[in-house]
């Protein structure tokens, strides 16, 4: 049933799209990112088998999950270099094709997710990825349809270089078959605790500080009418990204306790080989 209700989901989303694509142009970027990623997992899912790894639906997703990570990561960045003198001048009413591609993009792809995460039987594992796609897709539908606030959304994006290191940690432990490839393999082990060691700095600087900043912003912002000149825009933004934040912290603490997952079954597997040694001299 769950999957039935994913499925209809998606194909009433791609209907939306084309049906108000004229009206709204970017939702030609949103419908071909949806389908776009949607290929790429096909691709993937008949490709995995041939690459002796295993290739799980967590695995596949790491993969698609990381090309929008760089996408976004890409489009973000360059937005925000090249257009800070123009287009930070004005945080409601300031777009351009960088700032619509990037909220475009992301706003196709968490579609899919959302579709993925469900057809994959991965929401009960995480929940609150279910929470944070569907807001992540009304919201930038929102600003889509409204064509304001593309630069707040673009602020939003630059936490996806953590995004990137996240996944590739995943990809790696399975690549890497950890533990015993970390203690069999000194360079995968460097590799995989230096992709750790990334994923904590950059969940640090480029999710933690930027979402932080974002809704201290929008709270200081609660009486500025030429900014939210309506009482919805304020709460939909204060609320959007006090949620954002909510779930930051819940990643945190979900990191905290992977590395020390990780730690233990390292140090349990050296231990083991080492016990082993022990005995057969």
């Amino acid at each position: 049933m769950e999957k039935l209700i994913a499925n209809v989901g998606l194909t009433a989303w791609l209907i939306f799209l084309v049906m108000h694509v004229s009206q709204f142009p970017v939702f030609a970027i949103v419908g071909g990112s949806t389908v776009s990623f949607g290929l790429l997992y096909q691709y993937l899912s008949t490709k995995a088998p041939t690459w002796g790894v295993r290739a799980n639906e967590h695995f596949l997703n790491a993969i698609t999950t990381t090309v929008h990570a760089i996408l976004a990561s890409t489009l973000s960045y360059s937005s925000v270099y090249s257009e800070y003198d123009t287009l930070y001048t004005d945080l409601r009413q300031n777009s351009s094709l960088l700032s619509k591609s990037a909220v475009g993009i992301s706003t196709g792809y968490f579609a899919y997710d959302l579709w993925h995460l469900v057809h994959a039987d991965m929401v009960r594992q995480s929940p609150t990825l279910l929470v944070h796609h569907v807001a992540i897709v009304v919201i930038y539908s929102i600003v889509i349809v409204e064509s304001q606030f593309y630069p707040y959304m673009v602020l939003t994006l630059l936490c996806e270089p953590h995004s990137i290191f996240m996944q590739l940690r995943k990809i790696a432990k399975t690549v890497f078959d950890v533990p015993k490839g970390l203690v069999e393999n000194q360079l995968q082990n460097r590799v995989y605790w230096g992709l750790w060691a990334m994923n904590v700095t950059t969940c640090v600087i480029t999710r933690m500080v930027p979402h932080t900043a974002i809704l201290y912003s929008i709270y200081q912002a609660w009486d500025d009418t030429n900014l939210f000149p309506y009482a919805w825009m304020f709460n939909c933004a204060l609320g959007g990204m006090s949620m954002i934040n909510v779930i930051n912290g819940g990643l945190i603490i979900s990191l905290y306790f992977a590395y020390k997952k990780d730690s233990k079954l390292v140090r349990n597997c050296r231990s083991k080989l080492n016990d082993g040694n022990f005995k057969s001299r």
